[in-house]
């Protein structure tokens, strides 16, 4: 590899990095969860075979870094829906982040409502800022 595509490489990986601000690629687009302490924290789902993959997102809009824990040293969880129907709740290990000023972080997707035939997911988590 020569020097040029190494640094053509590291330039699309980092065009792809923590601060994009689409989704993982096949996720829908980034839904609003809330906002505590000047970071908002989004989620996007995508569709799989038997269930969801649900990605979550901190963007960081203040002037220092900041952890973001989505869970707060609880799990995240997934109400599993079929039209208006809850059939089922499925859950993930929460996650954290240290997210610098001005930028986001984005948690690889993880898999929600897998064999539950849901049709539609509603992720829930606690959310935790702290400097």
């Amino acid at each position: 590899m020569t020097k040029l595509s190494i640094l053509a490489a590291v330039a699309a990986v980092t065009a792809l990095g923590a601060g994009t601000a689409q989704a993982q690629s096949g996720f829908g687009p980034w839904e609003n969860f809330t906002t505590v302490d000047g970071v908002g924290v989004d989620y996007a789902v995508r569709r799989d075979s038997d269930g969801f993959r649900v990605a979550w997102r901190c963007r960081n809009a203040n002037s220092r870094a900041v952890s973001c824990s989505v869970g707060a040293g609880q799990n995240k969880t997934y109400g599993c829906y079929s039209g208006s129907t809850q059939v089922g709740e499925t859950g993930a290990l929460g996650e954290r982040a240290t997210v610098r000023p001005g930028d986001s972080y984005s948690f690889p997707g993880e898999a929600a409502c897998r064999g539950t035939g849901a049709t539609s997911v509603r992720p829930f988590a606690r959310i935790s800022i702290e400097n």
